[in-house]
């Protein structure tokens, strides 16, 4: 089963993230306005990985994410700079988690695994 991963930011998506989680195996949409990422989901993702760089309107798209009954399956990885205030108040507005920028792929995919890992199970289990 493949997992789907929404990729959120507010500047150019860095293309080696996007071609090494693909390779990895999951399915990546990415989107450079947050807002418009939001409405255009079809279906839950799995996964959102939020970068946006303006710290408010991040603060804003993660609650408008975690007020959606759409999305209420979704995990949300938020990318932050460490040190600048914004993962705590990322994890204070229901962030399943932040990873500290810059992100490399290798630690990225590690982290993605960890939040999907689970739920994979849990489906296979659900079906059997």
């Amino acid at each position: 089963m493949t997992q789907r991963i929404m990729f959120v930011t507010d500047s150019a998506p860095d293309e080696t993230l996007i071609a090494a989680m693909e390779e990895h195996g999951f399915a990546v949409s990415t989107e450079t306005q947050p807002a418009v990422a939001i409405e255009a989901s079809l279906t839950p993702p799995d996964l959102i990985v939020l970068d946006v760089l303006d710290a408010y309107e991040g603060l804003n798209r993660l609650q408008e994410i975690k007020t959606r009954s759409d999305l209420k399956t979704a995990s949300v990885l938020v990318l932050a700079e460490w040190g600048a205030g914004q993962a705590t108040l990322a994890l204070a507005n229901g962030a399943n988690a932040f990873e500290p920028k810059p992100i490399d792929a290798k630690r990225l995919i590690a982290a993605v695994d960890r939040f999907l890992r689970p739920r994979l199970v849990m489906t296979a289990a659900a079906k059997d």
